[in-house]
């Protein structure tokens, strides 16, 4: 499990977004997001109990649970131009996503050839 309600983990993060958004209140040349932000929660997969904890979190939050066509779980809730959302991944997705990535550095472009295209 990657999260906690641990009243001390709370407080240190929602100090350190208040920070964020303090520090970028007074520095006006740092930029941002022109189309906001999200903070994602991953929790357990769905076939390890993430869907509950999904339905948990949408409760809390009073969210809907959606659930995707290729088996994830997600909830969420705008604040403005930032997104909090929850979601529990598929282990067939989440497989997928692996196999992709396994070929990340496989196959790279040759300098040369982009730099004529």
């Amino acid at each position: 499990m990657t999260h906690t309600t641990d009243p001390g983990a709370r407080a240190a993060f929602t100090a350190s977004l208040r920070k964020l958004a303090d520090y970028l209140d007074k520095h006006p040349s740092i930029p941002v997001p022109k189309y906001g932000a999200d903070i994602s929660l991953i929790v357990d997969d769905t076939d390890d109990g993430g869907r509950e904890q999904i339905a948990q979190i949408a409760r809390a939050m009073h969210t809907k649970v959606n659930s995707r066509r290729e088996g994830n779980v997600t909830t969420s809730r705008s604040f403005g131009e930032v997104r909090y959302a929850a979601t529990s991944i598929s282990p067939q997705v989440m497989a997928r996503h692996d196999t992709v990535m396994s070929y990340w550095d496989s196959v790279l472009p040759d300098a040369k050839a982009s730099a004529d295209a």
